[in-house]
C-alpha cells in the first residue's frame, strides 16, 4: 500500500491488454489483421498467402504469442 495524502492507494497492476493475430481470406487477398482488446489496431493484405502466413507468424513470434487465429 501506497500512502498519498490522506488516501491510501493500493498496489495496481497495469491493464491486461488482449492481443491476437488473425489470419483470414478475403474477396481472394489475404488479410493479416492485429487486434488489441477486441479492436483491430493494424491490417495488411496479401495477394499470395504464403507471404500472408509468413508475415502473420513474424508478428506472432514479435509479440510473444503462442499462435495466431486462421478464421
Amino acid at each position: 500500500m501506497l500512502s498519498y495524502g490522506r488516501n491510501v492507494l493500493a498496489d495496481t497492476r497495469p491493464t491486461q491488454h488482449c492481443v491476437s493475430v488473425q489470419l483470414y481470406e478475403l474477396l481472394g487477398e489475404w488479410v493479416v489483421r492485429l487486434v488489441e482488446d477486441g479492436v483491430s489496431s493494424y491490417s495488411r493484405t496479401f495477394a499470395q498467402k504464403d507471404f500472408a502466413e509468413s508475415f502473420a507468424e513474424g508478428q506472432r513470434l514479435r509479440l510473444g504469442l503462442h499462435s495466431y487465429q486462421r478464421i
